[in-house]
């Protein structure tokens, strides 16, 4: 974990994105500080977690489902028809569900009727995958528990198979599939991204200005659905190596000593749901699955404890180790904190933020309220490529505009174009530009070119899988 953290700073200092790749370590640093706490809790003191776990669980499920039918406007609480709970988003709030689902089943003190209530606020998420991996989840727990519960499995894979046959009623289904398609291309694409750089990655929250350069498909993600590849991306191999590493060595710890370790059937099904869901979804986005995830695998390997292993430095080496990993925490929460204020007020800050494209987008923003677009123009044009997102270089060619310099702001806008033939919101606000200021006889030359490119490549794959979902819409446009 600390190897983690450790190689996310390097890849932030060395790739030059300053704050914003610092503000998104904050999942990692949640990975260190946690893992620090986990590992020297003994037996007692988990069960005691456990339990008040167990407890918290089933008032946050009775709760959602309260507000799904009583407040469903209550801060975001649903959307789309889709309960989101406190997480604000649907997916994750599933995984949560989920495993309060499995945990409540692994007590004694709860009953088969109990259970089903996260059950039930699982199922008003509507999360196909989730709901399958739980079914999966729940076989796992069954097989190291040596239950049968035939009629309880069954009836929880007949409510999950309700759930599927409504989301094909309701054309939810379709979407599902179109969403998964959507987020394999998303690896594909992350994947060439990471051949960019492997060893260091690109930068942590990197992909949020980078994907529009090498994407394969028509799709708009400031995150990356996929846990693991963000590792890759924001540390490197070595990174996505050590959370790998202590994983998988944690939970075959906890399946070869199962019979010492207190719920250690409910511990497996858990981190095999949660890892598996990883790979779809951008869960280890969300402090709390970190922590549960961290927790649930402390239990492996026990005799590796910080309590009793020194790492061969004396006592007070090991505290200044968790000291300074404090100090790293709490400089990257002030920064971050920082960064929100500069980003609030619409201020650029001092250098180390120069890089940052929110602070920057906010920043220029401002500049264009106030009148100062020269000043826009300048600022967008130091920035590297890689750094000048697509809202960043609309803002630049809306200030070019402004100041009746109608060539070059037209260049500008072909050549974002050119470079993104598949970001069908980019066509849309060209088109709005164009039709408003107007076009010269080469620039709707060059734009016909343009469009023409981007038919043929809607016709091959993997672009052409997501036809029926978001790229339909440039063939409609044109």
């Amino acid at each position: 974990m600390a190897a983690m953290v450790f190689l996310g700073l390097i890849s932030s200092f060395a790739c030059g994105y300053g704050s914003y790749s610092l503000a998104h370590l904050a999942p990692y640093c949640m990975f260190l500080s946690s893992s620090f706490v986990f590992t020297s809790v003994d037996d007692f003191d988990f069960n005691y977690l456990i339990g008040g776990l167990r407890y918290i669980c089933f008032i946050s499920s009775a709760a959602a489902i309260l507000l799904f039918f009583v407040f469903p406007s209550f801060f975001g609480y649903v959307s789309a028809g889709r309960l989101q709970a406190f997480f604000q988003y649907a997916n994750t709030a599933a995984v949560w569900f989920a495993l309060s689902f499995l945990l409540l089943l692994d007590s004694p003190l709860f009953t088969k009727i109990d259970c089903l209530v996260p059950f039930i606020a699982l199922v008003l998420t509507r999360s196909v995958a989730v709901a399958i991996l739980v079914v999966f989840g729940l076989m796992i727990y069954l097989i190291l528990e040596k239950r049968s519960m035939a009629s309880f499995l069954l009836a929880v894979f007949g409510l999950v198979l309700i759930l599927c046959i409504y989301d094909m009623m309701s054309g939810r289904i379709v979407e599902s599939v179109q969403t998964f398609i959507e987020r394999i291309i998303q690896i594909y694409d992350g994947l060439r991204l990471a051949g960019s750089s492997p060893f260091i990655g690109i930068g942590p929250g990197a992909w949020r200005q980078s994907y529009r350069f090498v994407q394969s498909a028509q799709y708009s993600a400031n995150v990356i659905h996929c846990g693991y590849l963000q590792i890759l991306l924001d540390g490197g191999i070595f990174a996505l190596t050590a959370f790998l590493w202590f994983c998988i060595t944690r939970i075959i710890c906890i399946f070869k000593e199962r019979s010492n370790i207190p719920h250690s059937s409910f511990l497996v099904a858990g981190i095999v749901l949660m890892l598996l869901h990883f790979m779809v979804d951008i869960d280890i986005q969300f402090g709390f699955i970190d922590l549960l995830l961290v927790l649930f695998l402390s239990r492996g390997n026990e005799k590796y404890s910080i309590k009793e292993l020194s790492f061969g430095f004396t006592n007070w080496a090991n505290k200044g180790c968790l000291l300074l990993c404090l100090s790293i925490i709490f400089g990257l929460t002030i920064i971050t904190c920082y960064r929100s204020y500069l980003i609030e007020v619409g201020d650029r800050g001092p250098s180390c933020f120069e890089k940052d494209p929110e602070v920057t987008e906010n920043y220029l923003l401002r500049l264009c309220d106030e009148g100062e677009y020269a000043s826009v123009v300048d600022t967008a044009d130091s920035l590297r490529l890689r750094s000048v997102t697509s809202e960043l270089q609309l803002l630049k060619i809306g200030s070019l505009y402004c100041m009746d310099m109608r060539d070059d702001a037209e260049e500008c806008l072909l050549e974002l174009i050119d470079m993104q033939k598949k970001n069908v919101d980019l066509y849309k606000t060209a088109t709005a530009y164009f039709d408003y200021y107007g076009i010269s006889n080469e620039g709707r030359i060059r734009l016909t070119r343009i469009e023409n490119q981007a038919n043929e490549m809607i016709e091959r794959p993997p672009a052409s899988y997501l036809r029926n979902q978001v790229l339909y819409e440039w063939t409609q446009l044109n």
